[in-house]
């Protein structure tokens, strides 16, 4: 009987133990893409490709109304290239967790990674 006692408030223990303990550690698992253009395009199709295979889409939308977009994208390795009336420079990009990526094109259309 003592033993059962024993044992069943070391469990009991051990229980509140590891229920009070556990505390989620959250690790975001995306990053924030911010676009911007110095200069102005009538029509401007910006698409986003995984670095590994720059055949494949995954994102593509219209920047004509704002000079400026943001999206949101996981963790990973990126390259953006930008289809317009205009040359505008492709160039690759990193996004890490909970951080923000900028890709901005100057005056000469060159893009630049902050």
């Amino acid at each position: 009987m003592k033993d059962f006692k024993t044992t069943s408030a070391l469990f009991i223990m051990l229980a509140l133990f590891l229920f009070t303990s556990c505390d989620k550690d959250e690790f975001p698992t995306t990053g924030t893409l911010e676009i911007s253009f110095v200069n102005g395009s009538a029509d401007r199709e910006i698409l986003i490709s995984p670095a590994e295979n720059t055949d494949i889409v995954l994102f593509r939308f219209q920047a004509t109304a704002l000079p400026n977009r943001s999206k949101e994208l996981n963790i990973g390795n990126y390259f953006i290239r930008v289809n317009s009336d205009g040359f505008f420079g492709s160039t690759g990009f990193q996004i890490s967790s909970g951080t923000v990526t900028k890709v901005r094109w100057d005056a000469n259309n060159t893009p630049q990674v902050e």
